[in-house]
């Protein structure tokens, strides 16, 4: 099987931002509502991004952008994502 490529990234371009939309799947009927998550950490393979990245955004409805923490090694991008309604974008650059 061939590897997985992320959508919204320029391929063979070595300076472009990596978009993630993120969705919060804890969805309550009853209330109509998400239940907020809360200090998740998100792991995403070195062979998937094709580089390492130097700072990672969260851009989530009604808030400002929030740079987040990040860690990365030749096997894996570690993202921390402090918290999330229903949705958020990563932005990884």
């Amino acid at each position: 099987m061939a590897p997985v490529t992320p959508r919204r990234i320029l391929p063979g371009n070595q300076v472009s931002a990596l978009i993630c939309h993120l969705l919060n799947s804890n969805y309550d009927a009853q209330s109509d509502s998400y239940h907020k998550q809360r200090n998740m950490e998100l792991t995403i393979g070195a062979d998937m991004l094709g580089r390492v990245y130097q700072s990672a955004t969260l851009f989530a409805p009604g808030q400002a952008p929030v740079v987040i923490e990040r860690r990365a090694s030749d096997r894996a991008s570690a993202i921390s994502i402090p918290d999330m309604d229903m949705w958020t974008i990563l932005k990884l650059e």
